[in-house]
C-alpha cells in the first residue's frame, strides 16, 4: 500500500463520526443573537454562548463563549465579549443570577471578540481586576483593541461604534493560581505561539465539584477558525495538555459546551491530521494548493463545521509556511 494512502485511512479513522457519538454537549450555541441566554454547565458556572457565525451585521460580532463563575468571593468573567453592547448584554444576564460584584475578569486571547467588552464591566465595577498573558497586555497597550474596532465594526456594518477598547493590567503566567473564595483558578499557557501568541486557558476547580475548563480559541467546537495569528504545532501540544487533565466540562471559544473532552479531542485531530498530512506532502515537493486538494476527501465531517470552506485552504496554507519555517 503506497504510504500516502495509508496515511490518509489512519486520518479518516482518527477523525471518524465515532469520536463524536458518545459527546456530551451540556449546551449549544443559540441560532441568533435575539435567543442568546446563560446557561448553567457546572454548579455555579454559567456560560453565555455566542453564536457560532462569522461576525455579520445581524449577529454584531457576538460570536463568543464568555464564561460566569459565581464565587464565595465574587464573580469572576472569562471574557468579556465582542462590544459594549455585548458586555452590558453579558452584566444583565449575571445580574439575574447573582447580586454579587464582578471582581476579576481573564481575557483569553487577544482577539477582539473575546475582550472588548472590557471597558462597560470596568465602568460599573471599578475594583475588578482584568488578567491577562502579559503579550497581550503589551498588545492591547500599543493599540490592538482599535484595530480589532475597526476589523469588527467593518464586518458588522458599525455596530461596535460606541465601544472603547480597556487594556488588562495584570499578567499571569503559566501554572498561576488564583484563589477567589471557594473557587480557584488556574491558569495554563503555551511556551510558543498557539491560536495566538497571548492564549490563556482557565482551569476551574472546586472542591466536590465538576472541574470546568475555559479553553479560549486554542479549542473550537465544530468550527475551523482563525489561525493567522497562531502556530498549529504549538497549539496541538496545548490541546494535548488539556485534554490531558480530563476535566468534567470542557468550555471553547465558540461552539457547544461539553461534558467531557470528546469535541475538544476531534479538534486536536484535526489540527493533528492536517499538519501531519501536509508535513508529508510537503516532503514530496507538492505546492500548498496541490496539498489541499488531495486532503479534502479527509474531512468529510469536518467540512460541515461553521468556516471550513472559507479557512480550510488558509489553513493548509498556514501550515505549509510553518513547515516550511520549521525546516531551516
Amino acid at each position: 500500500m503506497k504510504p500516502f494512502l495509508l496515511f490518509s485511512l489512519l486520518a479518516m479513522l482518527i477523525t471518524s463520526p465515532a469520536t463524536v457519538v458518545f459527546a456530551q454537549i451540556v449546551h449549544a450555541p443559540p441560532a441568533s443573537i435575539a435567543v442568546m441566554k446563560a446557561a448553567v454547565v457546572a454548579r455555579n458556572i454559567h456560560v453565555l454562548h455566542g453564536v457560532t457565525q462569522t461576525p455579520t451585521p445581524q449577529n454584531k460580532a457576538q460570536i463568543a463563549n464568555l464564561g460566569i463563575i459565581v464565587s464565595s468571593a465574587g464573580v469572576v468573567i472569562v471574557d468579556s465579549g465582542t462590544s459594549r453592547a455585548h458586555g452590558e448584554k453579558l452584566l444583565a444576564v449575571i445580574s439575574k443570577i447573582t447580586s454579587k460584584p464582578i471582581v476579576a475578569v481573564f481575557n483569553t486571547h487577544i482577539h477582539g471578540d473575546h475582550w472588548l467588552g472590557n471597558n462597560v464591566i470596568h465602568e460599573r465595577f471599578p475594583e475588578a481586576i482584568f488578567y491577562a498573558h502579559v503579550d497581550m497586555i503589551e498588545q492591547a497597550r500599543e493599540g490592538a483593541g482599535s484595530n480589532w474596532l475597526a476589523i469588527l465594526s467593518q464586518l458588522t456594518d458599525g455596530a461596535l461604534s460606541d465601544t472603547k477598547p480597556y487594556s488588562p493590567s495584570v499578567a499571569v503566567s503559566n501554572g498561576d493560581v488564583i484563589s477567589f473564595g471557594d473557587a480557584t483558578v488556574k491558569v495554563i499557557t503555551s511556551g510558543d505561539r498557539a491560536h495566538t501568541a497571548t492564549d490563556l486557558v482557565i482551569l476551574v476547580e472546586r472542591e466536590r465539584d465538576d472541574d470546568v475548563i475555559f479553553l479560549g480559541d486554542i479549542g473550537v467546537h465544530q468550527q475551523v477558525g482563525r489561525m493567522d495569528d497562531g502556530g498549529f504545532a504549538s497549539n496541538i501540544e496545548l490541546l494535548n495538555q488539556v485534554i490531558a487533565l480530563d476535566a468534567n466540562i470542557y468550555v471553547p471559544g465558540h461552539g457547544p459546551t461539553t461534558e467531557g473532552s470528546l469535541l475538544t479531542q476531534q479538534y486536536r485531530d484535526y489540527l493533528k491530521t492536517l499538519y501531519s498530512q501536509t508535513e508529508y506532502l510537503y516532503n514530496q515537493g507538492l505546492a500548498d494548493f496541490e496539498i489541499k486538494a488531495k486532503l479534502l476527501p479527509l474531512f468529510q465531517i469536518e467540512s460541515s463545521w461553521e468556516g471550513f470552506e472559507s479557512n480550510f485552504g488558509r489553513h493548509v496554507s498556514l501550515v505549509y509556511l510553518e513547515i516550511e519555517e520549521n525546516s531551516f
